[in-house]
């Protein structure tokens, strides 16, 4: 059975017996093949589909729809880019490592804020722009991300996106994230922890979109607690990552705060240091350089 929910702006659907629901991202002639391959009944409630909406998947629903979507044929590729443009999603471009904006914290967001069509198209764009294809086109230093926070996009906002699986899969919406770290002993009990996971530290190397042609080995909290409100206004508090996640968290967090890696040396006092720091003359040098 599929329905829409006018207040939820939700699509329901059930498929072998489990359930998913998302906000469509995809043609409306994808939407249609899955609809008749899998003999749905359908009851469809119209209201104009906004930006924001389109662009934000459940992490099933996503794996279903990219199954579906590999089928899609060039003009659905062609349809899925004109419902961008009716959509106004504006390709964000990347702010220079200079700019005041990252070097400053942002404030906190208010829930009204959150919560307002101002916020909802600045995530829509957001989500839109981090996808590796919009990337390139942006003459981002990278296609891949793992995160990406609003101000270095120059947006004044506490907002980042975290993708720790990649920039073509889920990207969670974050608003005023806040960490602390969390000693070994505190972490809950987790069968895949792994031995390094097991320190309170951890160094590793971290390259970012905001400090171009550039890497450092940086230390990082292997455990910590987090805080945030999510895309729909509800606070989270005390939630565990470890190891690549964790590092993820940290780094999008200190963007703002206005905190780069390649500032935390010298004894920052937000925590953990940049032990080591490599910037390169080109691309090509960077490229060559940086450990695979």
């Amino acid at each position: 059975m599929i329905f829409m929910n006018i207040l939820g702006m939700n699509l329901y659907f059930r498929l072998n017996n489990t359930a998913f629901s998302y906000t469509l991202c995809m043609p409306s002639t994808i939407t249609r093949r899955l609809m008749h391959s899998a003999s749905f009944n359908c009851h469809y409630i119209p209201w104009k589909i906004t930006a924001y909406d389109r662009c934000l998947l459940s992490p099933k629903a996503q794996e279903q729809i990219r199954s579906m979507s590999s089928q899609c044929d060039s003009k659905d590729k062609k349809d899925n880019e004109n419902q961008c443009e009716q959509q106004n999603l504006q390709l964000l471009k990347l702010t220079a490592e200079t700019d005041p904006i990252l070097h400053s914290p942002i404030e906190e967001m208010r829930l009204e804020d959150i919560r307002s069509p101002e916020t909802k198209q600045i995530v829509a764009n957001m989500i839109y722009s981090i996808r590796a294809k919009q990337l390139e086109r942006a003459n981002a230093p990278f296609t891949k991300a793992a995160g990406m926070a609003a101000n270095q996009w120059g947006i004044n906002k506490r907002i980042f996106l975290f993708c720790p699986k990649g920039n073509d899969g889920e990207a969670k919406v974050v608003f005023n994230p806040t960490y602390k770290p969390i000693s070994p002993n505190q972490v809950s009990t987790d069968p895949t922890k792994t031995k390094s996971e097991d320190q309170f530290t951890n160094l590793y190397r971290e390259a970012c979109f905001s400090v171009p042609q550039a890497y450092g080995i940086v230390e990082r909290y292997t455990n910590i607690a987090i805080s945030y409100v999510d895309i729909n206004g509800v606070q989270h508090t005390d939630e565990q990552l470890s190891g690549w996640k964790a590092r993820v968290w940290q780094h999008e967090t200190d963007h703002l705060d206005g905190v780069l890696y390649s500032n935390r040396q010298s004894g920052i006092k937000y925590g953990p240091n940049c032990t080591e720091f490599h910037r390169f003359q080109t691309k090509s040098e960077f490229d060559e350089s940086y450990p695979k």
